[in-house]
């Protein structure tokens, strides 16, 4: 009977398995290859702002493939498009149980955190990103945009003097640190600010000076006629050594 069960010095059953190997390599080859295709169509649906359609091809996605890391990331960028704060959280959460170092889901989850107010939660994650990477500006930056609603002052400035080192065009880092400098209510910084500022229209012009900016929206939250007065004496007390000097210069001649 084993006999009968043999060809060509291989068993029946030894080719069944090859039938079968072939068989789940060619179905897994076919649902990956779908897969690819789903994703790509969804990035696509993304890019026409079709961000109803894009989740429907992740969800096909992640329906064969739970743990599919790509098609996580694509969807929160979808719900992050529709504000839909908690879903792309959750989804951020559930990359993070396969990949505890995944840079973009804990930035994502950071700025969909910021958008509900939960400041605590932001800077845990950023505190976890610059541990992988601690040059990544976008998390020092957002980092900053959650100590300035708990209105800590000193870690902003840290912050914003890190990115300064890496990007010394940053204009929100001058921005937002010459507003820490002046929340501090210290005169000696009073020229820091100044300076600060002066280098935040330099760098970023459109963002001072557009009605969402921070500095805009401190000025009109905040009339300041001690800090106004301070910027003028500030000023003229400049004007006069410059005066002076000039009239030294002339005298020598």
């Amino acid at each position: 009977m084993t006999k009968g069960m043999t060809t060509g010095g291989k068993s029946v059953w030894g080719y069944a398995l090859i039938f079968v190997v072939c068989l789940a390599s060619f179905s897994w080859a076919e649902e990956a290859d779908q897969s690819v295709g789903l994703l790509e169509q969804g990035n696509r649906l993304i890019e026409e702002k079709k961000f109803e359609e894009a989740i429907g091809c992740f969800d096909r996605i992640l329906e064969a493939d739970p743990e599919n890391v790509e098609a996580l990331l694509a969807r929160t960028d979808a719900n992050i498009d529709l504000e839909r704060w908690d879903a792309a959280i959750k989804d951020c959460s559930r990359i993070l149980r396969i990949d505890r170092q995944n840079v973009k889901a804990l930035l994502t989850r950071a700025a969909a955190n910021i958008n509900l107010k939960r400041w605590n939660f932001v800077i845990q994650d950023c505190d976890r990103i610059l541990k992988i990477e601690p040059e990544k500006v976008q998390a020092l930056l957002i980092r900053t945009e959650a100590n300035v609603n708990l209105k800590k002052w000193e870690p902003i400035i840290r912050d914003c003097n890190r990115v300064l080192e890496i990007d010394s065009r940053n204009g929100t880092s001058y921005r937002r640190r010459g507003l820490a400098k002046l929340e501090m209510n210290d005169p000696k910084l009073l020229n820091e600010v100044i300076t600060d500022l002066q280098k935040a229209v330099e760098f970023e012009p459109q963002k001072v000076l557009s009605n969402n900016s921070d500095f805009v929206s401190y000025h009109r939250s905040h009339s300041d006629p001690l800090f106004t007065s301070r910027r003028r004496k500030c000023q003229n007390r400049q004007k006069r050594k410059s005066t002076k000097s000039s009239t030294g210069r002339n005298i020598t001649k």
